[in-house]
């Protein structure tokens, strides 16, 4: 069993940046693999796939609040790190603090 680590910004930039890869893909209809990106997310963070792919679901999460488009298959979960807000729109987030 993995330990239970606490989620560094850090990892949670990995993840937002692995997702928006996929997002990407899937806005140009290219082909992509969620395992490819699950599994290189869980080497460079430590955390398990499972744990990678709920995390995704919160990302999907934070984007859905803030209107943004969000990938099919991870559905948004009700109860998420509130710490992705910014790091998913890092834009909106300069504009609510200027």
């Amino acid at each position: 069993m993995k330990s239970r680590t606490p989620w560094t910004t850090a990892m949670m930039l990995t993840c937002i940046n692995h997702y928006n890869s996929m997002l990407l893909c899937e806005a140009a209809a290219k082909p992509y693999t969620k395992a490819s990106h699950r599994r290189a997310c869980a080497a460079a963070t430590g955390k398990s796939e499972g744990s990678i792919e709920f995390f995704f679901c919160n990302i999907s999460a934070a984007r859905e609040k803030q209107g943004l488009p969000i990938i099919r298959g991870y559905k948004a979960r009700d109860n998420y790190n509130k710490a992705l807000d910014a790091l998913v729109n890092p834009t909106a987030q300069q504009e609510q603090t200027a």
